[in-house]
């Protein structure tokens, strides 16, 4: 009997250590996801626009199809997303890709900021001049906040 009390004692214990020892949990504010998007270009959008301060984070994919186009300057495909940060600097943040070779993708990695409340967080995609000949992209953004 009193290894069983034990025993539960213990189990009761670790439960509790383990509870409150919990990581941080990110929730999902907003995704944009484009797929096989066709020679069009996306102005300044507003992705967002926080009510308060907060840590939050920006990932981005974006995947370019096409021939390849060899000439200088090499056509390319740009997804930015802008914000300004709590302190007030300013952040561009921007992938691209390129047809030299053909096809390619870039990415951001989770990209940790800090907005300032009431200032919307946008993104563009936008062409290169010339832009692209006979080109798809798909891209995907996802902002996301830690409670």
């Amino acid at each position: 009997m009193r290894r069983a009390a034990f025993g539960l004692m213990m189990v009761l214990v670790c439960v509790g250590a383990f509870a409150q020892s919990a990581a941080p949990q990110w929730k999902i504010v907003k995704t944009v996801q484009v797929v096989q998007g066709k020679q069009l270009q996306i102005p300044i959008t507003t992705l967002f626009t926080p009510s308060k301060i907060g840590a939050y984070r920006y990932t981005a994919y974006l995947a370019c199809f096409g021939p390849s186009q060899p000439y200088p300057p090499f056509p390319s495909w740009e997804l930015s997303a802008s914000w300004t940060e709590s302190t007030g600097a300013n952040t561009l943040l921007g992938i691209g890709c390129n047809f030299q070779n053909g096809n390619s993708y870039q990415f951001v990695a989770p990209w940790p900021f800090t907005p300032k409340p009431g200032v919307p967080v946008q993104f563009q995609l936008v062409a290169s001049n010339p832009p692209p000949v006979d080109s798809t992209y798909s891209f995907w953004i996802t902002i996301e906040q830690v409670e």
